[in-house]
């Protein structure tokens, strides 16, 4: 057996090759059309041939799972992919549920291998029942996002037990997975994306109409415009352009966003040297988040910090929270000339003053000693939606995104910008212009007022007015600290 496969493409072929610590996770993430089935496929054969040779016989056995949400799309599609590569004739095909095939090959430079491939699907069945005393070296989940969260934590119990001690047990074992860009809400997301375990990995294609794209040359002239044609938004870019999904209720606020290009690789860090723009959104579930803009003009989005959804923060408290993520991420900031506050008009009023009462906006500065201001822009919301939107177009220097964002402290915005941040569609099916009030909304707008604070709102003033009319207020002289204009 020749192992002349060719990864088609270089984030592919970087997956193909990477081995975990045993017992470890590696997932891709791609378009449709990207071979991803195929390059999984043959990581199986790849493991088999580095299985450790038997003391007995010196064979490599091996023994390779892989699940599919339905026998139905097991045999359409991934027992079809595997045919076109080994064919039914080599070695022991049963077509019985579980499907298996048992090859036992000798590979040039390699040796003798026995590899058994046994195709397994959910159904209505529980991941339990499936996995229930099986045995083997490895699990390829393919379409990962449709299969239950909990097939990991059965899957990787259930490895490392092939081959027996007679043959020398399995030397590596572990879990590989293929999907398409799922939505932020599916566990796909939060444990490939969010929660990366530090010795798991994660590799994503780059868009179908990328001039990056992959497997190309084994795709039809035009394959992925022909695959645009008449289909929604949500699916291009999904399954076309590679990007998270957001929910089918409603549309994003910011379509422009780009999740492969404005969010950073690698946890960023806060620039000693630059002022922190500070934007918080009040009420009973207040947000914040925390800018920094460097030298060329990038803004850098840093941390975000964020209550609750299902307890009322109030003011003080929220202001103690503000320290002590002051007081971690950025000790050697000066509060009252460091860091740049700004807050929701509305914030600042409401309170009787003669009385003696304060407003949401003056407690919180008071509490944190930073002098929160109303956000210029009398709080129209497409010049605050504007002001973040600025951020999403374009590139400096042509090829340097406009903003980028922590993967690490902004987990609530991005996921509010791939999509939770969003206009709900009314019952007629139209759009309704208003965004949803949620558990992303308070993120969102808290970061339009540190845009809007920031500087943004100079960038919009010339393409557009509010719309309720009259002037741009552009600084507020109000003081929050003492209650002062």
């Amino acid at each position: 057996m020749q192992l002349d496969f060719k990864a088609p493409g270089p984030v592919a072929n970087a997956f193909l090759n990477h081995w975990t610590p045993p017992g470890g996770v590696s997932a891709i993430m791609g378009p449709v059309g990207s071979a991803k089935t195929s390059t999984c496929l043959w990581k199986g054969v790849y493991a088999a041939c580095r299985q450790q040779p038997s003391p007995v016989d010196g064979v490599r056995y091996f023994k390779l799972g892989v699940i599919r949400d339905t026998y139905r799309q097991l045999r359409k599609t991934t027992i079809a992919s595997w045919h076109r590569w080994v064919p039914k004739t080599l070695g022991f095909w049963s077509g019985e549920e579980p499907a298996t095939h048992r090859i036992r090959v000798r590979v040039p430079g390699i040796g003798m291998i026995d590899y058994v491939v046994e195709f397994m699907a959910m159904g209505e069945n529980s991941v339990e029942d499936v996995l229930r005393g099986w045995e083997g070296s490895a699990l390829f989940l393919n379409e990962k996002d449709l299969l239950a969260a909990e097939v990991l934590t059965y899957g990787l119990g259930r490895l490392g037990r092939y081959p027996g001690g007679q043959h020398g047990q399995a030397s590596w074992y572990g879990i590989w997975a293929d999907f398409n860009a799922p939505d932020f809400e599916n566990h796909c997301y939060e444990t490939f994306v969010e929660n990366l375990p530090e010795s798991w990995a994660f590799y994503r294609q780059p868009s179908g109409l990328s001039d990056k794209a992959e497997n190309l040359h084994n795709l039809p002239a035009g394959y992925y415009e022909n695959q645009m044609k008449g289909q929604p938004e949500w699916y291009i870019r999904r399954f076309i352009r590679n990007e998270f999904g957001y929910s089918r209720e409603g549309l994003p606020v910011y379509p422009e966003f780009n999740d492969a290009f404005h969010v950073s690789a690698q946890p960023l860090q806060p620039n000693l040297r630059r002022k922190l723009i500070v934007g918080a959104d009040a009420g009973g579930t207040p947000a914040a988040t925390f800018r920094q803009r460097e030298a060329n003009g990038q803004w850098r989005l840093v941390n975000e910090l964020v209550s609750l959804p299902d307890e009322i923060t109030g003011p003080r408290r929220f202001g103690e929270m503000m320290n002590q993520l002051v007081k971690e991420q950025f000790p050697t900031f000066n509060p009252e000339q460091e860091i740049e506050g700004w807050c929701d008009p509305s914030a600042a009023w409401g309170a009787d003053e003669k009385a003696g009462e304060a407003s949401w906006m003056r407690i919180l500065s008071q509490e944190t000693g930073i002098r929160f201001r109303p956000a210029p822009g009398n709080n129209d919301p497409t010049l605050r939606q504007s002001a973040v939107r600025e951020s999403f177009r374009g590139t400096i220097d042509g090829h340097l995104p406009k903003i980028l964002i922590c993967p690490q402290r902004c987990k609530l915005i991005r996921k509010a910008y791939n999509g939770g941040f969003r206009f709900r569609k009314k019952a007629n099916g139209e759009r309704d212009y208003k965004p949803e009030k949620n558990h992303y909304s308070h993120v969102a707008e808290a970061d339009q007022y540190a845009a809007l604070g920031g500087g943004e709102l100079v960038e919009v003033m010339g393409r557009q007015r509010p719309s309720g009319g009259g002037s741009i207020q552009v600084v507020s002289d109000y003081d929050a600290l003492t209650g002062a204009f």
